[in-house]
């Protein structure tokens, strides 16, 4: 008979949330733009007649991000707002309370995976809007974390968060592995 892990071991899906800390939020920002923009961006996107596979390649990739956001430092970040600043905290509460219950986990995939759906059959042929609401949804929910507490106010963070990201991205800021190498003559 398994024993159910205790909150100090790894649970396969929580690996690397409780590891984050506050000051990791700007990487997991970029790292949640970066992995759903290369699923997006890919010839795995069939552009139209979405389903689970294809939402649950998304919640997978998010996943991936928030686990990798701990071991990852952006070199620049957009400064922040008041409200980005706000919704930071409350990813990280977010991130933490799903860190702490396998119930949260589930949770989070559950209400994340139709929105995703949803977002991806209704932006179908806009790949550009496909990744801001992508996104925007992913940490939504993320902040929402085991209570679903959500306000409008995240939102304006969020929202902000992913415009400072296109600001930066906009003005030359690329992530280490997606530089492209010199071509050689």
């Amino acid at each position: 008979m398994a024993l159910l892990p205790t909150r100090d071991e790894k649970v396969p899906g929580r690996a690397g949330f409780a590891e984050i800390k506050i000051e990791d939020l700007p990487s997991l920002e970029i790292l949640v733009i970066d992995e759903i923009a290369s699923w997006i961006f890919s010839p795995e996107n069939p552009g139209k007649d979405y389903n689970g596979e294809h939402g649950g390649a998304i919640v997978t990739v998010v996943l991936n991000a928030v686990q990798g956001a701990s071991k990852f430092r952006p070199e620049s970040a957009p400064e922040p707002t008041e409200a980005v600043t706000d919704m930071r905290e409350r990813v990280f509460e977010g991130v933490q309370q799903i860190a702490s219950s396998a119930q949260a986990l589930s949770t989070y995939v559950i209400t994340l995976m139709p929105a995703v759906i949803s977002e991806l059959e209704r932006r179908a042929g806009d790949p550009a809007s496909q990744l801001y609401w992508l996104y925007c949804y992913a940490l939504l929910v993320l902040a929402g974390g085991r209570s679903g507490d959500l306000d409008q106010n995240l939102m304006i963070g969020i929202m902000g968060s992913f415009d400072g990201w296109n600001e930066k991205m906009t003005e030359g800021f690329t992530l280490p592995w997606r530089v492209e190498a010199p071509r050689q003559p």
